[in-house]
C-alpha cells in the first residue's frame, strides 16, 4: 500500500522528468525576443480573440510535446494538493524539484508556479491573494 510520502516522491520524480523535457526544448528554441520581433503586429477586434479551447488547441498544434508536459505538470499539482491538502507542502515540493537542476532553478520554479495557478480549495489556493 502506498503512503502519502511515497506518492509525493513519485510526483516529484514525474515533475522533474517533465521539467527536464521542457527545459531541453526551451534551450533549443529560438529566443522569445527574436520570435516576437519577427512576428508582425496585427490588430484584432474583441470578437476575434480566440476562446480558451482554441488557444489550448493552437498550443498543442504548435508544440504538442511541450504543451502535454505543461498540462501534466498542472495535473500533478492537482494530485499533489489532493494528497496533501496543503499549498505549503506544494511549495516545499516546488523548491525540492526546482533545486534538482540548480542551473535552471528559476525557470523550473516559474513553470510549476504558473502551471499550478488556482490549484487548491477555498483560501488555500495556489497563487491566492498574490502569495506565490
Amino acid at each position: 500500500m502506498s503512503t502519502a510520502a511515497d506518492e509525493i516522491d513519485r510526483i516529484e520524480f514525474a515533475l522533474d522528468a517533465l521539467l527536464n523535457e521542457i527545459v531541453e526544448r526551451i534551450k533549443h528554441e529560438p529566443s522569445f525576443t527574436r520570435q516576437v520581433q519577427a512576428t508582425p503586429f496585427k490588430p484584432i477586434s474583441l470578437d476575434q480573440i480566440p476562446s480558451r479551447d482554441e488557444t489550448e488547441v493552437n498550443e498543442l498544434l504548435h508544440d504538442p510535446v511541450g504543451s502535454a508536459c505543461r498540462y501534466a505538470i498542472t495535473r500533478l499539482g492537482n494530485r499533489l494538493y489532493g494528497v496533501t491538502k496543503s499549498t505549503d507542502v506544494m511549495s516545499e515540493v516546488l523548491e525540492r524539484v526546482a533545486k534538482r537542476d540548480s542551473s535552471h532553478y528559476g525557470l523550473r520554479a516559474t513553470i510549476m508556479d504558473k502551471s499550478w495557478e488556482g490549484v487548491g480549495e477555498g483560501n488555500d489556493r495556489w497563487g491566492h491573494q498574490g502569495e506565490r
